[in-house]
C-alpha cells in the first residue's frame, strides 16, 4: 500500500484527554506544534489511527483534523522555528 504524509491538528478541552491524545501521537508521528503532528502511513494506519484517536476524544466538545500532505501541492513551507525534517524523521505506523 501507498504511503502518504497526514498533518493531525487537535484541539482537546480536557487536560486529561489532550494528555492521553498527545501521547498517542508522539508514538505515531513527529510533533510539529502544541497539537500539530505529521504522521507517515498507509490507507489501513490512518484508518487504525483514526479508530483509536476516536476513542480518546470526546466529539461533542473536541475537534481533530488529519488531512493529507499531497506531494502533488509542492513543498511543505514552514515560518519561524522549525523541528525534524518530515520526510527524514516521521515515523511509521
Amino acid at each position: 500500500m501507498a504511503q502518504r504524509l497526514w498533518i493531525v491538528s487537535y484541539d482537546v478541552s480536557c487536560p486529561k484527554r489532550w494528555r492521553r491524545v498527545f501521547a498517542l501521537m508522539k508514538r505515531k508521528g513527529v510533533h510539529r506544534q502544541l497539537s500539530v503532528f505529521l504522521v507517515r502511513t498507509d490507507a489501513a494506519g490512518q484508518r487504525r489511527l483514526l479508530a483509536d484517536l476516536s476513542c480518546l476524544i470526546d466529539p461533542t466538545k473536541d475537534s481533530l483534523l488529519m488531512a493529507p500532505i499531497d506531494a502533488a501541492g509542492g513543498a511543505i513551507a514552514e515560518l519561524g522555528l522549525q523541528g525534524p525534517t518530515p520526510g527524514a524523521q516521521v515515523l511509521l505506523i
